[in-house]
């Protein structure tokens, strides 16, 4: 028996870059230490970077030794500045803890990456569920045929997706 666990996930709609005419949608993809996808999404505007949207799939060990395949996926309004091309992210609900760094170069990122979630055991006693620290490195890549300049939505699925995937579920809700 699979328990199923709802994560909330607080996150702001997406903007078009192309807003104002003086954006560009960036795109870098690669894969984690465990080997799974991570991808991101960042408008350049004025020289600046900003974190649009970000996704992952990622495998967490809980204290009962089961292993639970979870994807999930942000986007963010009006992005997330990256201060010198580095990525500091931070968020802890209550259920779900995300820490992840980066550094941004021109064709190039690396970084760090651990998810911690509450989760339940088969016999409903409280448990941790983790990735442990795992690296992550993408590469500039062109925009995938999935995203358009005016569509920076978590996963490609439109402006302001949020997706959460994980056992027995999966939600896909849309920010209007």
């Amino acid at each position: 028996m699979i328990a199923v666990l709802g994560a909330t996930l607080l996150l702001s709609a997406a903007t078009p870059a192309s807003a104002g005419g003086h954006s560009k949608l960036l795109y870098w993809a690669g894969h984690t230490s465990q080997a799974a996808q991570i991808d991101f999404s960042l408008v350049r505007s004025h020289h600046k970077l900003r974190l649009s949207g970000m996704d992952f799939e990622i495998a967490l060990t809980c204290d009962d030794s089961t292993v639970q395949y979870w994807g999930v996926g942000f986007g963010f309004f009006p992005g997330e500045p990256l201060v010198n091309k580095q990525l500091t992210f931070s968020d802890n609900d209550g259920q779900m803890a995300i820490n992840m760094t980066g550094d941004f170069s021109r064709d190039r990122a690396t970084g760090t990456l651990r998810v911690t979630i509450a989760a339940l055991t088969s016999d409903e006693q409280a448990q941790l569920c983790t990735t442990g620290d795992l690296t992550w490195v993408a590469h500039h890549q062109p925009l995938p045929s999935n995203r358009s300049h005016s569509e920076l939505g978590s996963a490609g699925r439109g402006p302001g997706s949020i997706v959460i995937r994980g056992p027995g579920m999966v939600a896909h809700l849309l920010q209007h």
